[in-house]
Order: C-alpha cells, then structure tokens, then sequence
C-alpha cells in the first residue's frame, strides 16, 4: 500500500484554496516552485492530475483533485489533533488566526504579543485576506480562528460588533458627475465591503469603475491619497493617519458584522485568544 506524503497534502489543500502557487507557497512556508514540484510529486504517486493549470495559473480542480481535497484535509486534521494530544505538553501551542487587513494595528499587535506572554510563548500563525475565504478556511479546518465581516444579519459565526462605513477620498477629491463613473479602490473579490460599496452605487443609480483592486490596506490607502479613487472604510478606523485622506459626504453606505467562527478542532488556548480579541474589538466599537 503506498503511503500518502502529508507535506505534499498540505500544498495541494493550500493550492486548492487559494487557487495560486504563490500564496499557497506563503501558507506552508514554502518556495512556489517546491510547492509545484510536491503536486507533481504526489500527482506521480497516485497517478492522476489533480489541479488544472495553464502557465503557472491555477484553473481548478481536477474530478479526483475534488475527491481527495476531503480526504486530503480530514488526514491532515487528524495527523495535527494526534500531534498536538500527544505532543502538547512539550512544544508550544500553535495558533492559526485568520484577520480582516483593518485589523493590523499597534494595539491589535500589542495585544498578540501579550496573549503570548500570558500563555508561555505561544506560537501564532496570522493571516490576513477577504472575509469569504476566511471563513472557507475556518470551515474547512485550515484555520484554528478566523475574524471575518459579514451583511448585518447574515448569521454566519459569533457576531462581535458592528461598524458603520464611511466614504473616504483624498483632500479636495470630487465626486465625478452623474454621466461619470466613480472610480474605486477596493479590496479583491470576497471582501463584504467591496459588496456594500457596490451595493450603495447600485441603490442610488450611479455607474463605477474599478480603478484599483489590492489586498493591503496600505496600498489602499496609498491609492486613495494620491487620487486614484474613492472608497469606504469602518468609521471607528478614522481618522485615517498619515493625513491627505478625508472623510466624505456622500452616498448612505450602511454597515457591516465582525464575526468570530472557530474551526472543529479549535483548542483550549484558541479559543481563550478568539475571547480576548472579541473584547478587544467589542469594547472599541463606535456606531
């Protein structure tokens, strides 16, 4: 019987999720070509192709590549709960916390590094992307926490606040007139911001282009003092720093949930430091 690599498991599941090499590489802490040469690899060993890609570009899954992303993830969850129960009392709890970009701050650092403290080194693994595959990773267990934003009301994990949206813009920026589109900054697709933003146009019958599309919130930013275009962001994240950034009257943009979701296998430690950032975050609230 031939035995199934767990490391080559683990890039699949990373490239099958993100749909990209690179990020996939970012996740298990590999190089994108050692990632590629691990699917060959265990594409080799069983015989069939189970990622679609043109050039380097990940196109999907294959029929048997969507058949063994489910085994491959409930093998590489059992394989951890097994390493953690036995090993636990000699290494450092591992911690993977899945984050909106808003939520990087001195203060939400300050905080990790207390939690840390309080809790003999812990390690944390934090990644940051769109609310969507946050709570996919969560879901699917390649995420022990995860912070997400949702539609009011949509139910989805633990709510922890809200927050109103606000349109932001560039000093002395003007709203192009109504035969114009407005041009936006946004976060990439899965974003709920991104989705009230186009939601708040469509309402008020105004045409958008996008004139700029970027996970990194400092870019955003970057894009948005130079003039790029106009975007929304939490209003208790405003003022922004840095100046050359405003707030602006403009279209009513609503508001969106921070919720909490904790995978199956989510530990003690875990859910002590998903407790401790929702009363962080609860307390700071501003409506």
């Amino acid at each position: 019987m031939v035995s199934l690599d767990l490391d080559s498991l683990r890039s699949f599941v990373a490239v099958a999720e993100t749909s990209s090499f690179s990020r996939a590489g970012e996740r298990v802490g590999r190089t994108q070509s050692a990632v590629s040469l691990q699917l060959a690899r265990l594409e080799r060993t069983l015989g069939k192709m189970l990622i679609l890609r043109r050039q380097g570009r990940v196109l999907g899954l294959t029929d048997d590549g969507r058949e063994l992303l489910h085994y491959a993830r409930q093998l590489i969850s059992l394989n951890d709960a097994a390493y953690r129960a036995v090993a636990q009392s000699t290494i450092p709890s591992r911690i993977r916390l899945g984050i909106p970009s808003d939520f990087m701050s001195k203060d939400f650092l300050d905080l990790l590094q207390d939690f840390r403290a309080d809790h003999n080194g812990v390690e944390l693994e934090v990644i940051s992307d769109v609310s969507r595959r946050l709570l996919e990773q969560a879901q699917n267990g390649a995420l022990d926490v995860a912070f997400f934003k949702q539609f009011p009301g949509q139910g989805a994990g633990s709510v922890v606040c809200r927050q109103q949206l606000a349109w932001v813009c560039a000093i002395d920026a003007r709203v192009p007139p109504l035969e114009e589109p407005v041009p936006l900054v946004l976060f990439p697709e899965g974003s709920i911001v991104r989705s009230q933003i186009f939601a708040a146009l469509e309402a008020a019958g105004r045409y958008w282009r996008v004139a700029y599309s970027c996970a990194s919130l400092e870019n955003l930013k970057l894009a948005i003092r130079q003039g790029v275009g106009f975007s929304a962001f939490p209003r208790d994240a405003l003022p922004l720093e840095g100046g050359a950034i405003e707030e602006m009257n403009f279209l009513p943009v609503g508001e969106v949930e921070v919720a909490m979701i904790q995978s199956r296998n989510c530990g003690s430690t875990a859910r002590a430091l998903a407790e401790r950032i929702s009363e962080h975050f609860g307390k700071g609230i501003r409506y």
